[in-house]
């Protein structure tokens, strides 16, 4: 018969091979790498090129066109005659070099359904090298994650919605430079006073 300090002494031994079976097989204290993800990259190639000018156009045949000029600044060339907002326009080309693509679907989603076909939008960029690429941007998707689109006839997209909003923004809101306006509480008001001399009519009787 075992006598029972023996039997605890088993019920030990069990536990410490458990644990140590569950230490080698479990990642308990392991750094565990993460599952590598592959990425689409910019919609725009960019490489070593900044863009130098942007055109894009609307469904409503609207255009709005910026392009650096022999300065390096930017201006404004459709419409034209207007004084350009440069600030805004670098951070919209800033983003624009943001527009990641998440996705890529296959099999798309109908075109016209998307807004592709015809597109919301027309986009043609234009790099230091000479070189243009053009998209397309449709409408945001249901869930809000960002915009489907299309790089020269590629696949359809599903477009980073940061980097979308803010070159559109250049269409939907005209980059002219702001009118200056007048601070009134910084106005000083000085009083003039002016003398008014009214004449005075006297009439001479005649002896």
């Amino acid at each position: 018969m075992i006598k029972k300090p023996t039997w605890i002494l088993i019920g030990v031994l069990v536990i410490i091979l458990i644990t140590a079976w569950l230490i080698q097989t479990l990642p308990f204290g392991k750094k565990v790498e993460p599952t590598p993800t592959v990425g689409y990259g910019s919609l725009f190639n960019l490489s070593a090129n900044p863009i130098i000018a942007c055109k894009i156009t609307d469904n409503t045949g609207k255009i709005v066109a910026v392009e650096r000029d022999a300065n390096g600044a930017w201006v404004l060339t459709e419409p034209s005659g207007l004084e350009a907002d440069t600030e805004r326009i670098q951070a919209a080309i800033t983003r624009a070099q943001s527009m990641s693509i998440i996705t890529e679907y296959d099999p798309a989603p109908e075109l016209n359904i998307i807004a592709l076909d015809p597109p919301a939008y027309q986009i043609v960029v234009t790099l230091a090298d000479g070189s243009q690429q053009h998209a397309i941007i449709g409408m945001i998707t249901p869930t809000d994650s960002g915009y489907y689109g299309q790089l020269e006839g590629g696949p359809v997209l599903l477009i980073n919605k940061y980097g979308t909003e803010g070159l559109l923004d250049l269409i939907k809101n005209i980059p002219i430079k702001p009118t200056p306006t007048v601070d009134l509480t910084q106005v000083v008001l000085t009083p003039t006073f002016t003398s008014v001399i009214t004449p005075t009519l006297t009439a001479t009787v005649q002896p």
